[in-house]
Order: structure tokens, then sequence, then C-alpha cells
């Protein structure tokens, strides 16, 4: 039922000039046709399933909350904000928002001032000041991922694809629910959530990062969200996302570990104190440390890309749909594959133990 709710969610989109009859739809099938947008991370169809609901439907404290949801979802901060305070004027306010009511407040806050670039379906948020000169880097490179990882894992977002770059880790941890202890453990410098891509402003650290290739590893995250009704669990997320994060400028998806992750990964392999899938629930940037999550990244990264490798896009694509319809990831991949988990596992593992010791990393002189 979800798939086909946001399937004619979709549809109703791309038939938004013409009224929808009311007696064809129901007025809860639209709520749940709004609800599974979100969870795709689509705005854009929910303002118009919106739209349409509230033509003869009553405006109750739950249709205030999806409002919320939609303007927040589209990036209209303040109306989202003004929301909630219109939520809170009533008893027992915005119960099933929960901290992500404060949220809401604290991100509209934290970008009111911020400047704003259009173009085509990409739109580009930034604070005034220096990071005004990444905005044409960073809209060229989306367009290249788009093209790219639509076709790899056979989904395309609707909404326009907006991009969030934030000034510091402090206003990272403001608009998302990461604490700033998580985000400074585990060198978490980006995240998708909400349909939109946020990252740290490359002037955040003091030298840098691969930035550009960042982007294209949320924007797997958005697109997985899409594919699976956000059902896929966070190893599959991760994993997908950095083993294709470089696909925008490359003709096929390379792995290629840094030499600290790879080092990591030799040595958890040869000790055999390897972190279970298990492990990287709820996310990997609430892990412990900087080490556990380089490990982490580089384990599911190499998962899948073995079984790509044996299986190919039409597999991985074929396993997030079944993940979409509601079926354990695990079970899913080894279903397309044909063979049980523990299988697949131990395949993995197998490649794993044919990689050669990596060379230590080389200090170079200053």
């Amino acid at each position: 039922m979800k798939r086909f709710a946001l399937f004619a969610a979709c549809v109703l989109l791309a038939s938004v000039s013409r009224a929808v009859p009311a007696e064809k739809v129901k007025r809860s099938d639209i709520l749940e046709l709004l609800e599974a947008s979100l969870t795709a991370g689509e705005g854009v169809p929910a303002q118009v399933l919106l739209r349409q609901y509230l033509v003869d439907s009553p405006r109750s404290s739950r249709v205030v909350e999806l409002e919320v949801l939609t303007e927040f979802y589209t990036g209209n901060y303040e109306a989202a904000a003004k929301g909630i305070a219109e939520l809170r004027a009533n008893p027992g306010y915005a119960a099933n928002l929960g901290s992500l009511a404060d949220v809401i407040i604290d991100t509209y806050e934290t970008t009111k001032n911020f400047e704003t670039f259009r173009l085509d379906n990409i739109e580009v948020r930034y604070a005034p000041g220096n990071d005004e000169i990444l905005v044409p880097y960073a809209v060229d490179a989306l367009k290249a991922v788009g093209q790219a990882l639509e076709a790899e894992l056979g989904v395309k977002m609707v909404s326009p694809i907006r991009l969030e770059i934030y000034p510091d880790a402090d206003s990272l941890s403001r608009v998302s629910t990461l604490p700033v202890e998580a985000i400074r453990n585990t060198g978490t410098i980006a995240l998708c959530k909400w349909g939109r891509l946020m990252i740290a402003s490359p002037a955040a650290l003091m030298h840098g990062y691969p930035w550009l290739d960042t982007i294209s590893h949320e924007y797997v995250h958005l697109l997985l969200s899409k594919a699976t009704l956000d059902q896929a669990p966070v190893w599959l997320q991760e994993g997908l996302a950095k083993f294709l994060e470089t696909r925008w400028r490359r003709d096929e998806p390379t792995l290629r570990h840094d030499p600290a992750s790879a080092q990591l990964l030799y040595e958890a392999m040869e000790g055999d104190e390897l972190l279970s899938f298990d492990q990287l629930h709820p996310s990997i940037a609430l892990l412990p440390s900087q080490q556990a999550a380089s490990l982490a990244f580089a384990q599911v990264s190499s998962f899948m890309e073995t079984y790509y490798e044996d299986y190919g896009r039409e597999g991985v694509q074929q396993a997030l749909y079944l993940i979409g319809e509601g079926e354990d990831a695990k079970k899913a991949l080894a279903g397309v594959a044909g063979v049980s988990w523990k299988s697949l596992e131990a395949r993995w593992k197998k490649a794993l133990s044919r990689l050669p010791k990596p060379l230590p990393a080389r200090l170079l002189p200053r």
C-alpha cells in the first residue's frame, strides 16, 4: 500500500493543474498518501495532497502537524515555525512531533538570514560570506551526481534538490538531532534528513574535506529514502552511500579506501574484530569514536562493493525494491542473490581475507 500511495502522490503532482474529484479519493487516503510522500523525502507531492485535502476538510491538530511537516520538507521554515506556535497555543501541542518541533524552530532561527541560489531543480542555501564561492561548484556537482546516481539506484526525486551549507559543527547540530559531541567524536560533517542535504562548510575544518563527494554521499541517502520508503537499515544506506559517493566523476562505481581506513579494515579482519551490522544502528554518527566510525564505513562499503560486483546495479535495485515493500534488508539481499544471508556474509569476509596487507601511510615532508 505504501508504494502505491507514493505512486499515486506523484500522479497527483503531475496533474496539479486539475482538481482531483473529492468523491474519487477518501480523505483518509489523501493523508496516507501525504505521509508516504514525506517518508520518501518528497515535499512537493505532499504540498499538492495537502491542498487537495483542505478543499473540503477541517484543520484538525493532526492536519496542522502535517502542514508543519510539509512546510518543513519543502524548505519553508518560517511557515513551519509559525505552525509550531499555533500547535503550542493548544493543550498537548505537537504531540506527534516531539523533539522535532524544537528542531524546526532552531532550523528557522539558524537559516533565516541565509542566502538562496536556485537553478532548475537545484536549490543551495548558505550563510552570507565566504561560502558563496562554493555555490557554482556545488550546483555543477549536483547536476552530475543526480544523473549518475539516478541511473545506479533507479529512482529520481520529484521535489527540488535542496543543499544547505552550514558554517560550523554547532550550527549543523542545531538543525539536526545530532549532539555536537557526536558530531565531533565521529567526525560527522554532513547528513541527509527531512528531504534535504546538509553539510558543514569546508572552511569549518582546518584542512577542509572532499565536500563534493560528501554531497554525493548524502544524495545517495536521499534517493534511498525514496527507493525504500526510508526502510533501509543504516548499514545498507551507509554502505551504498560510501560505495557510490565518487560515481558522479567516474564511469563506474569504484571504492578506494584511504590508507587509514584500509589499515583499520585489515586489522579488524585479522583480529576477528569486525563490527556486527546490528552495531551500526541507529547511526554510525553515534558510534563512540572516529576510529569506530571509520571502520564501520570501511566495512559496509566493502560489503556493498562485493555485492555490486556479483549482482550488479540490477541486483541492488531489486533488493531496494523488496526493502521498500517491507522485506528485511538481509533477506532481500540474500533473496536476490539466491543464497542465505550467512553465505553472503561469508563470501564478503572471504573477499576481505584475500586483500593484501595495506602499506603504511607515509608522512610527507612539510
